[in-house]
C-alpha cells in the first residue's frame, strides 16, 4: 500500500493529518503534516512577499502580483494590485471570461 510522508520530517501522513501546500499558481509543492505546515507556509510567503499595501500583503511569482496569498487572479504590474485593493468593491472579470 502506498504510503505518504511529510516533506519536511517524513512522518506518515492520514487523512487527520495531512496539509497540501500550493504556490500562487496552485502548483503542488508538497505534502506536509499539521505540524510542519505553518512553517513551509511561511517559508513560502516570505519568498513571495513584496510589499504591505494597506494592510494588504503583495506576493509576485513570475512576475505576477497577487493582491493576497490564493489570489485566483494576477496583475503585470504592482499598481494595478494596489489598484485591486483600493477598490475591492468592483469585480474582477478577465476578457477571455467576458469573450473579447
Amino acid at each position: 500500500m502506498f504510503k505518504i510522508h511529510c516533506k519536511d520530517c517524513d512522518s506518515e501522513l492520514s487523512f487527520m493529518n495531512i496539509r497540501r501546500l500550493e504556490d500562487l499558481d496552485r502548483t503542488k509543492i508538497g505534502m506536509y503534516c499539521n505540524d510542519c505546515f505553518p512553517a513551509a507556509e511561511a517559508k513560502l510567503k516570505l519568498q513571495r512577499y513584496v510589499e504591505t499595501y494597506k494592510e494588504n500583503d503583495i506576493y509576485c511569482k513570475d512576475g505576477q502580483y497577487a493582491p493576497y496569498w490564493q489570489s485566483p487572479y494576477y496583475f503585470k504590474c504592482l499598481e494595478d494590485a494596489r489598484a485591486r485593493i483600493d477598490n475591492r468593491h468592483l469585480g474582477y472579470y478577465s476578457p477571455e471570461f467576458m469573450g473579447l
